[in-house]
């Protein structure tokens, strides 16, 4: 660390900054941090692959097998071109900016070489908040806890970076404008926000830097309720879904989702299609959002609020080809209604100009089937849906 310190920044007493950085995320967040972590320095590339292998997409995954199936079903859906390939990550990505990453494996901090000023500063406390994240709950053992589906992952990975990036908010606002943080607080709190990754070139870097946003409104939102001043009590009640994240009364409520019939039947469609199931999981709120930000319509933004289960299922068929199935299910039968027509509606060429175009709409009151692929696996897969008795009745 003091290697480090030395030759990347000149600074000669890195112990006294560090120090200084945990007494501010103590004094800000209740976390401890003690011992202090190593720092070492690495190139971005380096920083950049980290980031990756503990990204929310890698959380339950093994590289060949559960990433491949999440691009296929993405791409399947519409949501990446289909040319994506995950090498795309790594050019023209907001990514790219990330300075600094704490690796629980090695239980130490890596900075990009001549890190220096705000960028050292600002990383450093964002980073020494996840040491003492780890220090406090264990993040290995958080993330293999809540690795269950996508949706559960990017929740909790969001309680995560929004503590990180509240630290430093809420810093701000005490060192800034001591009299009036809270008015400051709130008016912050107020603000929309663009939470929604938008389908194209950049969906996934959008989705990975989504918990940041999200996570941050929601972490400062249960703070000023004055209720949980102690990060480390939040992670007492960990949300479990985006829909949680996103709308901070299902949150307090503990709304859980309904399960979608199609949960426990991939396998059985599979089969029957002479198949194999690549990938299934539980998008939520966030991704269901992202596929209807093809419409400028309010109707797409209010509907994707009554979220209320889903679960997405991609099956490479016979000949090679990929079929998605998305079952939705939705709070009223006016939030599902709206859902329809804005999936119906056609998405602007600008948007994602290979885009699947003919993907099928089975529905009822309050649940939206979309199955997505070429028009002969489309027609083969809703032949076997009804079959199995998996279909929505009108």
């Amino acid at each position: 660390m003091l290697d480090y310190f030395r030759r990347d920044t000149g600074r000669e007493d890195p112990r006294l900054m560090m120090d200084r950085y945990a007494t501010v995320i103590t004094q800000v967040s209740g976390l401890r941090l003690d011992p202090l972590p190593q720092v070492e320095s690495a190139s971005r590339g380096d920083i950049l692959a980290t980031y990756f292998k503990q990204s929310p997409f890698l959380w339950d995954a093994d590289q060949e097998g559960e990433v491949a199936g999440q691009i296929a079903l993405f791409r399947t859906l519409g949501l990446i071109p289909a040319d994506f390939a995950l090498a795309a990550r790594d050019q023209a990505s907001p990514l790219n900016g990330i300075a600094g990453i704490y690796d629980p494996s090695g239980k130490h901090v890596l900075l990009v070489k001549g890190a220096s000023g705000d960028e050292l500063a600002r990383t450093l406390t964002h980073e020494l908040v996840h040491a003492a994240q780890d220090q406090a709950i264990g993040l290995t053992a958080y993330q293999e806890r809540y690795s269950g589906t996508l949706d559960a992952t990017l929740a909790a990975t969001a309680l995560l970076e929004g503590q990180a990036q509240a630290v430093q908010v809420l810093q701000m606002l005490r060192s800034q404008m001591p009299d009036d943080a809270e008015t400051y607080l709130a008016e912050i709190l107020s603000q929309p926000m663009e939470l929604v990754p938008t389908p194209g070139e950049q969906f996934l870097s959008e989705l990975s830097l989504a918990p940041y946003g999200a996570g941050a409104l929601f972490v400062l939102q249960r703070y000023q309720d004055g209720q949980e001043k102690d990060f480390a009590a939040m992670f007492d009640q960990v949300p479990t879904t985006t829909e949680q994240i996103l709308h901070r009364d299902k949150f307090v409520a503990g709304e859980e989702p309904e399960q979608s019939p199609l949960a426990g039947k991939a396998e059985g469609i599979a089969k029957a299609l002479g198949g194999t199931v690549l990938y299934q999981t539980r998008l939520g709120e966030l991704v269901i959002a992202s596929l209807m930000a093809k419409s400028d319509d309010e109707s797409a933004s209010r509907a994707a609020a009554g979220w209320n289960g889903d679960w997405a299922v991609v099956i490479q068929m016979r000949d090679g080809a990929n079929v998605a199935l998305l079952d939705t299910l939705w709070d009223s039968t006016e939030d599902a209604a709206d859902v329809v027509a804005v999936l119906n509606a056609p998405a602007p060429a600008e948007t994602l100009p290979d885009a699947p175009s003919s993907p099928r709409i089975l529905h009822d009151a309050k649940r939206v089937l979309l199955i997505s692929g070429p028009d002969d696996a489309v027609a083969e897969t809703e032949a076997v849906v009804r079959t199995l008795d998996l279909a929505p009745s009108p």
